[in-house]
């Protein structure tokens, strides 16, 4: 990348987490959110990732996926908090990203906020492993009117990644909230590389999670492609070169 655009992207990053702007559909969205951490509603969840923090699920059960009974509220809960959702919609909208990848929609909370901070054109593909927890996402997206810009892609992550990352292409932010393992981490930034644009921001979650998410962490970090990184909270954010 030309230097004085690189200066400028990375500019443009360092004032979303300086600032405190919030989308105008903010109230909007977290009143959703109370409402569904209220709810206890039973729910079917299909949990692709690595489970729990003390779990030490074998990569093959992760890949198979664990079926558990919970309530609309506790996976709601699991959701991003405002502020670091916030900060999403301020990197998605300072650096006018208009093609956007998310693994891990959750209940939609932060493609909401992703989906409020796109402009003309933009588009956000979000990945989701299991079907009732992204039937209430794409109910949620389309109850506060963003469904034009967003595309709920349900499986688990080794089905159907591949497929979104070459539809997306070039991808200009790529959020990976899904599978919390080190392995499943890099392997996942290893595929979304070449379909990235020179110009792409990339946030992975919850990087102190376990010494495997930070490992992965600092690994992609001295990836030959990371020109500049920083950790915000549990978000790590890389510019690539």
């Amino acid at each position: 990348m030309i230097p004085f655009l690189y200066n400028a992207r990375w500019r443009a990053v360092a004032n979303a987490i300086a600032s405190k702007d919030q989308p105008e559909n903010a109230s909007a969205i977290e009143s959703l959110r109370c409402r569904l951490i209220a709810s206890d509603k039973p729910i079917q969840v299909i949990d692709y990732g690595a489970g729990s923090r003390d779990e030490d699920r074998p990569p093959d059960q992760a890949r198979l996926g664990v079926t558990k009974q919970t309530t609309v509220g506790s996976v709601a809960r699991a959701s991003r908090d405002p502020a670091s959702a916030a900060l999403l919609y301020r990197l998605v909208r300072d650096t006018k990203a208009v093609s956007c990848v998310e693994l891990g929609t959750c209940v939609g909370i932060s493609a909401a906020y992703i989906a409020a901070a796109l402009q003309g054109e933009g588009k956000l593909v979000t990945l989701e492993g299991a079907p009732a927890v992204a039937a209430v996402a794409a109910a949620n997206i389309e109850s506060l009117g963003i469904s034009h810009r967003v595309r709920v892609v349900t499986g688990a992550f080794h089905q159907t990644l591949c497929a979104v990352l070459k539809s997306s292409a070039p991808i200009d932010f790529f959020f990976n909230d899904g599978h919390h393992s080190e392995e499943a981490v890099i392997a996942y930034f290893n595929q979304a590389l070449p379909n990235l644009s020179t110009e792409a921001v990339v946030v992975i979650d919850d990087i102190w999670w376990s010494p495997g998410m930070t490992r992965a962490w600092k690994w992609i970090r001295k990836h030959s492609r990371s020109r500049k990184s920083v950790a915000v909270g549990s978000l790590g954010i890389v510019l690539l070169r």
